[in-house]
């Protein structure tokens, strides 16, 4: 099974962010094992995370975040 990490900036309501979910929902009905990364977590006003498939793993925790942010960094740096 492939993998795939997706990370967005927020599950608000947004024309990007309604087509990232409905090509992680595809991806989840093709076999894929699809964790979603959000950096801002707006609570309530996250409107489109009911749309997200049960399957997908959804990450708020932001120590994804900063880790994932810091590899970034040094990839620029080298």
């Amino acid at each position: 099974m492939k993998k795939i990490l997706f990370k967005g900036g927020t599950t608000n309501i947004g024309g990007v962010e309604k087509i990232q979910i409905e090509y992680i929902n595809f991806l989840i009905e093709q076999n894929y094992d699809v964790k979603v990364i959000i950096e801002n977590d707006y609570g309530k006003e996250n409107v489109l995370e009911k749309y997200i498939h049960t399957q997908v793993q959804y990450l708020k925790d932001t120590s994804y975040t900063q880790k994932l942010n810091f590899l970034q960094e040094q990839r620029k740096i080298t």
